[in-house]
């Protein structure tokens, strides 16, 4: 990978991040704005849904903002775009697709066969 895709990436990289910090501030501030004027029990049901979907979300962009972090250390380490499998580079068009990406794209195929197929014996399991 060249230096101009290397510094390409980054920049995606670093939106990222920045975008999900942004996203978890707004989302901070509307659970812990005040609900005094909700006085139906199934808007109230209704806002507590709400929070608790808006958690998830969070929670789901939390394992992103991990996954971006070290993404960001594997570049300044001068590890980035190497599969943890097989030690392969990985494919710059698969980087720029989805930059937090740890496997070259066989790899991450042979993963998956393997989850599904184990998905597969366990069904087979419980029947």
């Amino acid at each position: 990978m060249n230096e101009k895709d290397l510094q390409e990436i980054k920049r995606i990289l670093l939106s990222i991040r920045e975008k999900i910090i942004s996203q978890r501030e707004d989302s901070l501030n509307q659970l812990s704005s005040p609900r005094d004027e909700v006085v139906d029990e199934g808007e109230r049901a209704f806002m507590e849904e709400a929070d608790y979907l808006e958690m998830r979300f969070t929670s789901r962009e939390d394992r992103l903002l991990k996954k971006v972090e070290d993404a960001l250390k594997r570049i300044e380490e001068g590890r980035y775009g190497i599969c943890e499998i097989c030690g392969e580079e990985i494919d710059v068009n698969r980087l720029k697709l989805r930059p937090v990406t740890t496997m070259c794209i066989k790899c991450k195929t042979e993963q998956e066969k393997k989850e599904e197929l184990e998905k597969k014996l366990k069904r087979k399991t419980r029947l």
